[in-house]
């Protein structure tokens, strides 16, 4: 302050105390139904001293699996599973907690592709020795998962002895279109 020729003046301090800054090691997953997640590491760049972390995550109906709903370690691990017939994200919101009271939230989400569904194989038939069995097909589509499908038909025989059936060969691969045309 400044009053004619004197002056007058104050000091006050205002002291900056770091926040934490939470890093997580493997953010935004995405993972098939049943599986476990890559587990995160919760890690702070500005490193606050005494800080601590706690976290919680949604619940979408249909989410199950070991990922607990909350805790409060630096590590995030476990199981999640998807019983819909659509995609379920679940979002991890941590909390870190320095001893000097700043506080700061950031979070991550994880998304369970929907179970792949078994395929209903059509065209059941029964067929001679030396007869050509019609084409198969899937009656019913694959769904879940992700991506594009990739298909694989799958055959073994059976050795015929003069008087008596003999031992199963190995599976073997026969095909890889989603219909299945035996050659003979």
């Amino acid at each position: 302050a400044l009053a004619g020729t004197c002056t007058y003046s104050r000091t006050a301090t205002v002291t900056v105390n770091p926040t934490p800054l939470i890093v997580f090691s493997n953010p935004n997953q995405t993972i098939c139904n049943g599986t476990s997640i890559t587990a995160i590491a919760l890690s702070d760049t500005n490193n606050p001293t005494g800080t601590t972390y706690t976290w919680t995550r949604t619940s979408p109906t249909g989410m199950g699996g070991t990922l607990p709903l909350s805790g409060s370690s630096t590590t995030i691990s476990g199981t999640l599973t998807n019983a819909t017939s659509a995609n379920l994200t679940t979002t991890i919101t941590v909390t870190a907690t320095a001893a000097n009271g700043c506080v700061r939230t950031a979070t991550t989400n994880i998304t369970v592709y929907a179970p792949l569904t078994v395929p209903t194989i059509g065209n059941t038939q029964a067929v001679c020795i030396g007869q050509i069995p019609t084409e198969f097909y899937m009656t019913t589509p694959i769904t879940g998962g992700s991506g594009n499908y990739s298909y694989q038909w799958q055959l073994r025989t059976r050795t015929w002895f003069i008087f008596f059936w003999g031992n199963w060969s190995s599976w073997n691969t026969v095909g890889s279109n989603s219909t299945y045309q035996s050659g003979a």
